[in-house]
């Protein structure tokens, strides 16, 4: 082992110390009075019951509060078991799951780029981005932490075919992992489409996958109706269906919404309301000119693959991965949330990794009186010391929306007056509440 790869496996570490006692805030946290109790504490019917091979049947049978997520309600019931309701320990398993996700991120992007430094940068992206409070500091939140740990689990599986050693073997490994990841939250249904992305740009597909793929399909269409069926079920299944399905208008905006907490993810919030569901009347300007410019954005991103392949690839594993909750398909309660952001946001994030790996790695020349002079070691420092600003902002950041969640300060961000439906009256009366 050189100097250079102890000094790699020396800042890895670092950061995920950093990134422990960065999150370790939330531990001292309460249950969220916005439906933990609900989820976890809840005396109806089904309320949770003690870990049991009895209750394990039972709750793969149900659904819990409207959702389907057996694993995630087993987890609970496992935590209740031994440690009764106790917050630090329901929030000191969600650190613990981001950090598992957190270094399969890593694992995946160093195998399929043989990249440290890429897969290094897409790791502190995913790790300290402030929409990753939400999931942790959550303990409601734990399905996307779960459901994301079998999803990377099965892509890392999955890769691991292409050294053609043990192939059957880790082909079903991957469906096994898919299947848990679907069992922990429906929007892991997206994750056949992402591997067959990843065969696209790391040139891996042919036929003879066909077979494979057809396994993750079956499976996909399986939950996808679990889902709808579990969300809208009762009297009012399909006008309810039917009343949903026309949030697909927001969906261009809610893209736009994403794209635009990326790059400044201040103010958020953990309930964002629906931007337009007054059907019969004539949509917002934001909602009308959102199509506009998500397009004209689509239509560069496609004039990009003269140049690199990163960019469209990218941008499309963020669409996939998003896209059961971008408001087309009619399941979820809310029109968008950083939660939804845990997986999605790695397209992206691989995006801008690209670039950063891009300037660092160009060679810069200016000339001066006839003499060209080389600025590179210059123009890498001060990208160097921009890396820093930027991930000590997100750093910052960070804690203060984990320390917004410690104190159970959930209320609406001054933007969302612009937004004025009764979901925004009802929340303020409740911050007057609280």
């Amino acid at each position: 082992m050189n100097s250079l790869e102890k000094y790699q496996i020396f800042l890895f570490f670092l950061f995920l110390t950093i990134t422990t006692f960065l999150f370790m805030k939330s531990i001292n946290a309460n249950f969220a009075f916005i439906d933990d109790h609900v989820m976890l504490r809840s005396e109806n019917k089904r309320a949770l019951k003690d870990f049991s091979i009895k209750n394990i049947v039972t709750t793969f049978k149900h659904s819990h509060e409207g959702l389907y997520h057996p694993i995630v309600t087993l987890s609970y019931s496992l935590e209740k078991t031994i440690f009764g309701f106790c917050p630090a320990i329901f929030h000191f398993d969600n650190v613990i799951l981001h950090l598992i996700n957190t270094v399969l991120v890593f694992l995946i992007f160093l195998q399929l780029s043989k990249s440290f430094w890429l897969s290094f940068i897409i790791m502190m992206f995913f790790a300290i981005h402030p929409t990753r409070c939400e999931v942790v500091c959550w303990i409601s939140a734990r399905k996307d932490l779960m459901y994301s740990i079998f999803y990377l689990l099965s892509i890392f599986s999955y890769i691991k075919t292409y050294e053609k050693k043990h192939f059957l073997f880790w082909v079903y490994l991957s469906i096994f992992f898919y299947l848990l990841s679907c069992l922990s939250k429906s929007m892991a249904i997206t994750l056949p489409f992402v591997i067959f992305l990843i065969d696209l740009y790391t040139n891996k597909f042919n036929i003879k996958k066909a077979i494979i793929f057809l396994f993750y399909i079956i499976i996909t269409l399986i939950f996808a109706l679990v889902a709808i069926h579990v969300h809208y079920e009762g009297d009012r299944y399909f006008f309810d269906f039917f009343r949903h399905f026309l949030n697909f208008i927001n969906a261009h905006f809610n893209v736009l919404f994403y794209l635009d907490k990326l790059i400044l993810p201040i103010n958020l919030y953990c309930m964002y309301p629906y931007f337009y569901n007054k059907f019969e009347s004539l949509p917002p300007f934001y909602i009308l000119y959102s199509p506009a410019i998500l397009y004209i954005l689509i239509f560069f991103i496609f004039l990009s693959l003269k140049k690199t392949k990163v960019i469209f690839y990218g941008f499309l594993f963020f669409t996939i991965s998003i896209f059961p909750v971008s408001g087309i398909l009619p399941i979820g309660d809310f029109a968008v949330a950083d939660r939804y952001t845990y997986i999605p946001y790695l397209g992206l994030f691989f995006i801008i990794a690209k670039f950063i790996m891009f300037l660092y790695k160009k060679r810069y020349n200016i000339k001066i009186k006839n003499k060209i002079l080389n600025i590179s070691k210059v123009i890498k420092i001060s990208i160097l010391c921009l890396c820093i600003l930027l991930f000590s902002e997100l750093g910052y950041l960070t804690y203060t929306r984990i320390m917004d969640w410690k104190e159970n300060k959930y209320y609406a961000p001054k933007w969302m007056k612009y937004y004025q439906f009764g979901f925004i009256k009802k929340d303020n009366s409740n911050k007057r509440k609280q």
